[in-house]
């Protein structure tokens, strides 16, 4: 990846001059080459345009139609295809050369901010552990179910753990929109080095959990939940969270 001073870029109105300076032709064509997505040399859309299509150039957002996505291949890059074929393209290799792209850079981004940081800091890794869900088209409940009283009932659920020291992205796992984020844990399992600091909001609170990170030698930061009890070094009680 190329270096970018983060400091040039403005977050909030970035466009194909700005994506160029974290990629360029050579990069992507690797990577998508690496993940299968490009597999031919006579392939029609190259991954530079597809990584384009999918961020400055959908104009329309989510809602974009393939009708859309095949008039900008044409005006922008002379390319042309049709609808069948460029939905061909959005497979499982697409998802994958897309999510490396955007762990790329989030992680150059958080590295600027983080380089600060890492000198001072006494621990290892803090690792931030957090989720957000979307809401998809009814059409898509197959593959991300939602819960009973959403609209469509098709959720997704990204769940995220990211180094704020480093800014590297440690886990980035796209979940369906039923899965609580306990059950992830419990699923995807709670890797832990000693002298990690977690921080983590109450979706992911479980007494075994936290277990785990002390017996491991790490450290968490974290509410609890109602009815919790505290004790202090001597087994006195200290507190019973949420008691009258």
């Amino acid at each position: 990846m190329q270096k970018v001073d983060i400091e040039d870029i403005d977050l909030d109105t970035c466009g194909l001059s700005d994506l160029s300076k974290f990629f360029d032709d050579v990069q992507l064509e690797r990577l998508g080459r690496e993940v299968r997505f490009i597999e031919r040399s006579t392939s029609r859309i190259s991954a530079w345009m597809f990584l384009q299509l999918n961020t400055c150039l959908a104009s329309s957002g989510p809602w974009g139609s393939l009708t859309d996505m095949t008039d900008s291949l044409f005006e922008e890059f002379g390319v042309q295809m049709t609808k069948q074929s460029l939905d061909e393209r959005f497979n499982c290799y697409a998802v994958k050369f897309m999510r490396n792209c955007f762990e790329q850079v989030f992680e150059r981004i958080g590295a600027s901010w983080a380089e600060p940081k890492v000198a001072t800091c006494a621990f290892d890794r803090v690792i931030l552990r957090d989720a957000t869900s979307f809401q998809l088209p009814a059409q898509l409940a197959g593959f991300y179910e939602g819960n009973a009283g959403d609209t469509t009932g098709s959720v997704i659920k990204i769940q995220q753990e990211y180094d704020l020291l480093t800014g590297r992205v440690l886990r980035l796992d796209l979940r369906n929109g039923k899965e609580n984020d306990t059950q992830w844990l419990n699923l995807r399992g709670l890797p832990v080095a000693g002298n990690d600091l977690h921080l983590m909001d109450l979706g992911y609170y479980k007494l075994g959990h936290l277990r785990h990170i002390a017996q491991q030698g790490g450290y968490f930061l974290s509410r609890y939940k109602v009815g919790t009890s505290l004790f202090s070094k001597d087994l006195l009680l200290f507190e019973v969270v949420g008691a009258s």
